[in-house]
């Protein structure tokens, strides 16, 4: 996508970046199939629920900006 989206001319990329929309979604794993342990499907869950707490909520300024101010 982004090979197509660096051949349009300047202009269009300009308003392709501002329609540009983040589309939060996640895939589902099947915990199972990798044989994961208890404690790995926790971890992972654990890790997942707070990127999603502490991360999501900043991820469209993130975007419009491209900085990271809460990042040091």
């Amino acid at each position: 996508m982004l090979s197509r989206i660096s051949r349009i001319p300047l202009k269009t990329n300009a308003l392709a970046a501002s329609v540009t929309v983040r589309q939060l979604s996640t895939y589902p794993i099947n915990d199972d199939l990798y044989q994961l342990t208890e404690e790995q499907k926790q971890l992972r869950k654990t890790v997942f629920d707070l990127a999603q707490k502490e991360s999501a909520p900043h991820a469209c300024e993130i975007d419009k900006t491209n900085s990271f101010p809460q990042l040091r």
